[in-house]
C-alpha cells in the first residue's frame, strides 16, 4: 500500500503575498500524487521559520504516514516525481544537506529545514516536541539552529563539538533537486525552488517567475 502523505506549509500576515505565489504550485504537486494538503495562517509569536513547529506537531498525530513540509517561500517547479519514491525505508527524517560555495559571511554546510520529510513516528513527535520546548537560541538560523542542536550538530552553529550519537539519528538526506536555493546551493531543473534569505520584493519577483506553469521533464 502506498504510504500517505500530507502536505503542509504556514504563514503570517507578513507573507501573505509569498503564500498567494507559491501555494497554487503545491496544489498542483498535492493534486498530481493524491496527496493531502494543509496550509495553516497563525502567528505563533516566535519568529521565523518557528511557525511550522505547533501545526507539525498536530499533524504527525492525524494519521499521515509522512508529512512534507514546505516553507511558504518554496515553489513546486515540477511534478513528475513522486517525494514517496525516495524514502529510506524507516528513516523518519529527510532533509537536504546544503552545502554553499565558500563566501564572505557564508554559512557552513548545514541542513535546510525549509523542505523536511517527516515519518510519523514516536521519534518525530518526541523529536519536535523537544525542539519546541528547547526554543530560540541566540542564532540567525530560528528553528533550523535550534534542530541543528537538538540532533547534535553543534558545529555548524559554532557552539563546540558535535555530540558522540550525531551519526545516529533516523535521518537521511534529500537530494537537492528537493531543495534548491537560488545562488547559494542550486541544482540545474529542480522539483522545489526556495527563496530563502532575500529582501522581500527580489524573493516575489523570482518566485512569479518560478511559479508559471510549465511541461514537465523527466529523470530525477
Amino acid at each position: 500500500m502506498t504510504p500517505s502523505l500530507c502536505v503542509l506549509t504556514a504563514y503570517d500576515s507578513r507573507f501573505q503575498e509569498v503564500a498567494a505565489i507559491s501555494l497554487p504550485s503545491m496544489h498542483r504537486f498535492a493534486d498530481a500524487h493524491d496527496y493531502a494538503i494543509r496550509v495553516v495562517e497563525r502567528d505563533c509569536g516566535r519568529r521565523g521559520g518557528w511557525i511550522k513547529i505547533e501545526p507539525l506537531l498536530a499533524l504527525l498525530e492525524d494519521g499521515f504516514d509522512y508529512v512534507l513540509w514546505l516553507d511558504a517561500d518554496t515553489v513546486v517547479a515540477r511534478t513528475d516525481i513522486d517525494i514517496r519514491n525516495v524514502t529510506h525505508g524507516s528513516v523518519d527524517l529527510h532533509m537536504t544537506w546544503h552545502n554553499p560555495a565558500p563566501r564572505p559571511n557564508g554559512d557552513p554546510p548545514h541542513f535546510n529545514t525549509g523542505v523536511m520529510l517527516i515519518r510519523a513516528s514516536n521519534w518525530s513527535r518526541a523529536f519536535f516536541t523537544q525542539v519546541w520546548e528547547v526554543g530560540p537560541l541566540e542564532h540567525r538560523w530560528n528553528d533550523q539552529a535550534t534542530i541543528h542542536h537538538a540532533l547534535g550538530f553543534h558545529e555548524v552553529l559554532d557552539m563546540g563539538r558535535n555530540r558522540e550519537d550525531v551519526s545516529k539519528h533516523p535521518i537521511a538526506r534529500l537530494n537537492l533537486t528537493w531543495n534548491s536555493i537560488p545562488n547559494v546551493c542550486t541544482l540545474a531543473d529542480p522539483v522545489i525552488w526556495h527563496y530563502a534569505g532575500m529582501e522581500m520584493g527580489a524573493r516575489i519577483d523570482a518566485m512569479r517567475s518560478a511559479s508559471r506553469p510549465r511541461a514537465q521533464v523527466g529523470g530525477r
